[in-house]
């Protein structure tokens, strides 16, 4: 990791940042269901990289969230998997 990447990073987390946008990701999927991440990102108006790091940590620290079925992004048009809340 870059050095410029992780003081970022580190800005992100110390900031209380990366736990608002974690709040706003878990709350969108309360009332959505299942989206999939380039869906949060429009959605929020957050990097869809700002997303995936979110979401990922809130599926693997605190496994509030799950990667569900896989689909075709709407957006995207790629093959992804949905997240929803576990």
């Amino acid at each position: 990791m870059r050095q410029t990447s992780l003081l970022a990073f580190l800005e992100v987390e110390f900031s209380g940042k990366a736990g608002t946008q974690k709040h706003l990701i878990l709350n969108y999927l309360r009332k959505k269901k299942k989206a999939t991440r380039r869906e949060i990102a429009r959605d929020l108006h957050m990097e869809t990289s700002t997303v995936s790091a979110r979401v990922n940590s809130l599926r693997d620290d605190y496994r509030l969230v799950t990667d569900s079925k896989v689909v075709k992004c709407p957006i995207s048009k790629k093959t992804v998997h949905l997240v929803e809340v576990a």
